[in-house]
């Protein structure tokens, strides 16, 4: 051992270099491929494609002459040599190192594997921008003991160093030609461990393990069969980021995990909590129950239970005070008791649970009375609302007034006789309970939005005197039930949508009405001539209705009649002549029907009217020309959209009370005088603020507007 060192210190590839020729015996300096198999055994042959061995002559030591031990540590001094010349030479085994360096190099390599007893191998290929070792998979087994170019250990503890030469073209040629590793030339024969054994001769190159092992990389057609595998670059292949997973050392998979499964736990305990809470209450409460019952009186068991209770009171009463209310007032509501949405059920459960009256109260119907009315009008939301639902009597609730006899309103009794809110945000309909307010002497919601029918239980309130509902938006027909009522005096229904005759074919049995506002509705039917009868009849405005036949021609000197208001219907006929005798008569409006005729000679005898409207009609005929009654107090005079002929006698209307003068589209011929042009000035008090006329046929110089 010592002398190989020393030889391999002073020239550790002095053998090599004397012979340049490879396996065949020629130096031509090509390319050069090796197929090698190796025994389980320390003793190899090595055998060139001609069969043919090289033994150096020298070198050869004999087989019991360097131990186990011993070839280890030649392995390890040279493997040390190896790396000290690669370090000088630039540290890739190629950057910076000349031809000569390259070669001692792999001398060194050779004399490394000599000094360990370790056969040959090597495969070189040619060298461009990248290394390329291409190695076939047969040539160590099994292929996946190898680990960065070193084979694992085999059997016997025999180890090899798999040293793989890195042939490169250096633009010369280097002694004549590319040194063949193999080649045995004057370097003598690689001494054996152990006994060489023959082996079975493998031709070179193998081409089809050379094919499989291409065809397992998808590199197909780069085997020739003269030279093996060749030369390739493989192609890059693109990896999207999306599929690249992270790889999560085991540390952090179990911690992962960890968590995953105390999740699980954590959920699965709280599942079990809810079961056993589930399962054990009512377990308990049935255990409870069985152990010590009790008895529990309901005032009216329900019809089936249910799974869970509602947030409303169910249908049935809850509760033996309530029950009873419930039965006290099934008489005046019904089954509307039962329902919690309906205003009925709303007060009953305001009188059991918040207000407590005693049910043998005499105000007990009328306090639950007017609470449906709050719940059915809206109360929460009206404007004023002070008193209502609250202690105290409900005589001091906001709006409850009246007039005359009932300025309280309340008797003295405690009955409810007046109700007075206009102007108040009341919406809703007025509840049938209210029927029950018998004394009730007036009533008004004027300016309101109540909707629904008049009911007919109002009828009940034969002390009623003033019915005041306008400007609403009631619907249906006027409740019949009114017409007995020997004290109602006034009606007021103006601007909501009640519709049919029944209202009109009251009329002559409301003995005792004064005064009836019913315009702006969809009211129809005839006056009957039984309307002369009502001898207290002082207004009557049907204005805007849908009313036909005529007006009726029986009026007389006894009549209390001052305003007569039916404009835009659709009445026809004459003028009646009976109603000149009517001395109050005031105000007579018939603008917008059908009628025709001309002005009846009695009418010129109405002293007391004010405001006469015939526009819009088929009247013909003249105006009087004499200085008749007619004309004293005459502020509004309108007679457009006729037929009047002849003369305007402009003289007779330069009263100061006149304000309106309408004349356009008739017949008439004349002057507007310079009086009555004075008072057109806007700036006076009692200016008239229109005058208008056919300008072409009366001469105006102040008129309003000339047609």
């Amino acid at each position: 051992m010592e002398d190989f060192t020393k030889k391999s210190d002073d020239d550790p590839i002095q053998g090599q270099r004397q012979g340049g020729n490879n396996s065949d015996g020629h130096g031509n300096g090509g390319e050069v491929r090796h197929n090698h198999k190796h025994k389980k055994k320390s003793s190899k042959k090595k055998k060139s494609g001609k069969d043919t061995q090289h033994h150096s002559d020298s070198g050869k030591s004999s087989e019991s002459g360097a131990t186990y031990e011993d070839k280890i540590q030649a392995k390890q001094r040279a493997v040390a040599q190896v790396g000290s010349t690669f370090s000088r030479s630039g540290g890739d085994g190629s950057g910076g190192r000349s031809a000569v360096e390259h070669s001692s190099v792999l001398d060194a390599r050779i004399e490394a594997k000599r000094a360990a007893n370790l056969p040959l191998v090597a495969n070189s290929t040619e060298r461009s921008d990248s290394h390329i070792v291409n190695q076939r998979s047969e040539d160590y087994a099994p292929s996946n003991n190898r680990v960065g170019g070193v084979q694992e250990p085999l059997e016997d503890n025999e180890e090899e160093l798999l040293l793989f030469a890195d042939m490169t073209d250096y633009g010369q040629e280097r002694e004549g030609s590319e040194r063949n590793i193999f080649g045995a030339g004057d370097a003598g024969d690689i001494p054996h461990h152990q006994e060489v054994e023959e082996e079975e001769e493998i031709a070179y190159p193998d081409v089809q393990a050379d094919i499989a092992v291409m065809e397992e990389i998808h590199q197909e057609g780069l085997v020739d069969e003269a030279g093996g595998i060749q030369a390739y670059i493989a192609e890059p292949e693109i990896i999207s980021g999306d599929v690249i997973g992270v790889i999560k050392s085991d540390e952090e998979v179990e911690r992962e995990e960890r968590r995953v499964y105390t999740k699980y736990f954590v959920g699965a305990s709280v599942c079990m909590v809810f079961l056993i809470i589930i399962i054990g209450v009512p377990v308990t409460l049935k255990l409870t129950n069985v152990i010590s019952p009790t008895v529990v009186l309901t005032a009216e068991p329900t019809i089936s239970p249910t799974c869970m209770p509602s947030e409303a009171p169910s249908s049935a009463p809850t509760s033996e005070y309530f029950t009873q209310v419930v039965e006290k007032l099934i008489p005046l509501s019904g089954n509307a008791l039962y329902d919690p949405q309906t205003p009925q059920h709303k007060a009953a459960r305001w009188i059991s649970d918040v207000d407590q009256m005693d049910l043998n109260h005499p105000g007990f119907e009328q306090r639950y009375a007017m609470a449906v009315f709050y719940y059915s009008t809206d109360g929460d939301n009206w404007q004023t609302q002070d008193g209502w639902l609250k202690e105290g009597s409900e005589c001091n609730w906001h709006g409850i007034q009246g007039l005359g006899n009932c300025l309280e309103g309340c008797t003295n009794d405690g009955d409810i006789c007046g109700i007075t809110m206009k102007y108040n945000r009341i919406s809703g309909s007025i509840p049938s309970e209210m029927g029950i307010l018998t004394q009730m002497r007036y009533f008004e919601i004027q300016n309101n939005v109540l909707t629904g029918t008049i009911p007919t239980e109002i009828g009940n309130w034969n002390k009623l005197s003033a019915f005041l509902v306008n400007w609403n938006k009631l619907e249906g027909t006027f409740p019949i039930t009114f017409a007995p009522n020997n004290r109602l005096g006034t009606i007021f229904v103006n601007g909501n949508r009640l519709k049919g005759d029944s209202l009109v074919s009251s009329l002559s049995i409301l003995k005792n009405l004064e005064w009836l506002e019913a315009r702006e509705n969809d009211l129809t039917g005839t006056l009957s001539a039984d309307i002369a009868n009502l001898n207290r009849l002082d207004i009557i405005d049907l204005r805007n209705n849908s009313l036909t036949g005529t007006i009726p021609n029986n009026w007389n000197e006894t009549h209390m009649i001052s305003s007569l208001m039916v404009s835009h219907n659709n009445i026809t006929g004459r003028l009646p002549d009976t109603l000149g005798r009517v001395p109050r008569l005031r105000k007579l409006h018939i603008s917008g029907n059908e009628m025709t005729g001309s002005i009846p000679v009695s009418y010129y005898n109405l002293s007391s009217l004010e405001e006469l409207y015939l526009d819009d009609n088929n009247f013909y005929g003249g105006l009087p020309q004499t200085p008749e009654p007619i004309y004293e107090n005459m502020e509004e005079f309108s007679i457009h959209d006729n037929a009047f002929s002849g003369r305007f006698p402009a003289e007779y209307f330069e009263s100061s009370k006149l304000k309106l003068l309408s004349l356009h589209r008739n017949q008439l011929t004349g002057t507007i005088t310079e009086t009555i042009c004075e008072r057109t000035d806007t700036s006076q008090a009692n200016s008239i603020r229109t005058l208008t006329a056919d300008c072409d046929m009366i001469i105006c110089d102040c008129c309003t507007k000339c047609y």
